[in-house]
């Protein structure tokens, strides 16, 4: 009986965090028990996205050139809404620089470039590097 229960729960908590306006209530109250639940979400969604940009850039030797193609590139890819942003609701973004491709998000603070961003990078192929 108490696992029911408790699947019940989850169940209802999870449509509630996915429709816009009852998860920002459900945040401010779960917060605490909530952040590590979104940053691994987020994590493993920063980490599926590099994958798929590292598949693009070996099989057609190109990436998104900064957030103008990027946002087009996710649009595309990834049609459900939610997909194309991170557990706290900032979008995902990437940059090349040097050698490398990251895709980050701005964190639970929802401010780029601070410690508590999540990132992923890769290495660019030689194909992307000379494009």
């Amino acid at each position: 009986m108490m696992g029911k229960v408790t699947i019940l729960l989850l169940l209802c908590l999870g449509a509630g965090l996915y429709f816009p306006r009852s998860r920002e209530i459900i945040l401010d109250y779960a917060q605490p028990l909530l952040d590590p639940i979104l940053g691994w979400q987020s994590n493993q969604e920063l980490a599926r996205f590099a994958e798929d940009l590292d598949i693009a850039q070996e099989s057609r030797g190109t990436l998104p050139d900064g957030r103008g193609e990027f946002d087009p590139w996710m649009n595309k890819r990834y049609r459900r809404e939610p997909s194309r942003f991170d557990g706290w609701g900032s979008r995902y973004t990437f940059r090349i620089q040097g050698d490398s491709f990251f895709v980050s998000s701005p964190g639970q603070d929802g401010v780029p470039q601070t410690p508590d961003d999540l990132i992923e990078g890769r290495a660019l192929t030689a194909r992307a590097r000379r494009r």
